[in-house]
């Protein structure tokens, strides 16, 4: 499996991770869900990542858990032995 899609898929699920916690922060303040646009929110949603890398390893650590436990298809658990056998070499 190619490192790269891992790194992407994991950013991914960390930025909607922030996302979400953004919202709800939103949310406790007083504010409608609908007034959230969360392209005004970019800026804070990268410095989060940015200042707390322990984000994007927990959704790292969260794919290969779900890739081996095979929620993503037989193929996908199976490209990701065969990488990490290959790394280990």
């Amino acid at each position: 499996m190619n490192t790269n899609n891992l790194e992407a898929d994991a950013m991914t699920l960390a930025t909607a991770r922030v996302t979400s916690a953004l919202k709800s922060e939103w949310r406790a303040s007083g504010r409608r869900d609908r007034d959230f646009v969360t392209g005004d929110h970019r800026k804070r949603i990268s410095d989060r990542l940015a200042n707390d890398p322990s984000i994007v390893r927990k959704a790292e650590d969260d794919l290969r858990r779900w890739i081996l436990a095979g929620v993503f298809g037989k193929r996908r658990r199976s490209q990701l032995r065969n990488s990490a056998q290959s790394r280990r070499r």
